[in-house]
């Protein structure tokens, strides 16, 4: 009989370790990926940031101007020149003509997209839909608002046009006026100074944002509907939210039963002690395997030059840095149930010297 408990305890302590593996991965897991505040802390931690940003204003601003019509700047000054309405509608802008509007654009539209802004959104739409993948919402929520974005895109082509020079505002048919008049009968256009007329770059921009046709704000839900997903998204994104509904309660029903069980086959000391053993073990595996995994994570790092990620180019000591932080943020699980397996270890021990005392005063 003695043999079978044995063996039994043994089975029992393996399915804890096993119980108590599985919870950590699944708990680093919400402490990192699932958890908003990891992010904002991976911001003010490392210098992702500085890689994040500027990858994230190319990615924005080439979306805004892939909705620029192919003949950009053809029918933007048809009220000025009459010539160039019927060039805009039987010819396309020449290629130099459209280069000029394009530079213009970019560059108004990548200023407008500065950091503060970027995070606002970044971090709004992963606290509005992180409930979303754990199953707590039933669909994709929250808004990108774009008007701040809009009026900046404005303010920046206004100004972006008035610092042309002379030569790119004579190739776009921009009417123009001279501030150096004495100068300008017999000589060239490099001989005087000339700007833009007032009000033609508002107009202008107006018409370009027409062009863009930007709504105030873009709804996630729609967003993601017309992003063409691969169909394994759902799945992937269905089996999260079950994952995640079978973790919030499983492991500590089933570590409640493991404890019950193993005090039945143990007396309370023995089974506090086998437990408390088994939480150590499962526990200290994990801080060790956290452990080697950054290390070789560093290692690793240190015979590379940089380091490719979703077509960005990283130092190997940011992602050192990214890789220690995320570490650090899943240190608290394991370090937890070493508490915790001490105290059990420490317990039972207590309540068998209680036990061997009181036996022998009732001998005496």
């Amino acid at each position: 009989m003695r043999n079978i408990k044995l063996v039994l305890l043994i089975f029992f302590s393996g399915l804890v370790l096993a119980t108590g593996w599985l919870y950590i991965a699944w708990m680093s897991l919400e402490q990192t990926a699932l958890s908003s505040d990891f992010y904002r802390g991976l911001i003010r931690e490392t210098n992702i940031g500085y890689v994040a940003h500027p990858e994230l204003q190319n990615y924005l601003s080439a979306m805004l101007l892939n909705r620029m019509p192919d003949r950009i700047g053809g029918a933007l000054l048809e009220e000025f020149d009459n010539d160039l309405e019927e060039n805009a509608e039987e010819e396309e802008v020449d290629e130099e003509t459209r280069q000029i509007w394009t530079n213009l654009i970019h560059s108004a539209v990548i200023q407008s997209y500065n950091s503060a802004w970027i995070e606002n959104q970044v971090f709004a739409i992963v606290d509005e839909n992180l409930p979303y993948i754990k199953g707590e919402q039933d669909s994709i929520s929250g808004e990108i608002d774009l008007r701040e974005i809009k009026a900046s895109i404005k303010s920046r082509i206004i100004h972006e046009l008035g610092t042309l020079p002379a030569e790119s505002l004579r190739a776009l048919n921009i009417p123009i006026i001279s501030t150096d008049l004495e100068n300008f009968w017999g000589g060239t256009i490099q001989d005087f100074n000339v700007q833009i007329e007032p009000g033609i770059a508002e107009i202008l921009a107006d018409e370009i944002l027409a062009q863009m046709d930007l709504p105030d704000e873009i709804r996630l839900d729609t967003f993601v509907a017309e992003a063409d997903l691969p169909p394994q998204t759902d799945q992937a994104i269905s089996a999260m939210n079950q994952v995640w509904e079978l973790f919030q309660y499983w492991p500590y029903i089933l570590l409640s039963l493991l404890l019950l069980i193993t005090l039945l086959l143990a007396e309370p000391s023995a089974g506090l002690k086998w437990f408390g053993i088994s939480t150590l073990i499962f526990s200290l595996t994990a801080l060790l395997c956290l452990q080697v995994i950054l290390y070789t994570i560093t290692t690793l790092l240190l015979l590379m030059n940089n380091v490719v990620i979703a077509g960005a180019s990283i130092s190997p000591a940011l992602v050192a840095d990214i890789a220690a932080y995320t570490i650090s943020r899943t240190m608290n699980v394991p370090l937890t149930g070493l508490v915790i397996g001490l105290v059990m270890l420490v317990g039972g021990m207590v309540i068998g010297l209680v036990s061997k005392v009181i036996l022998k005063n009732k001998q005496l």
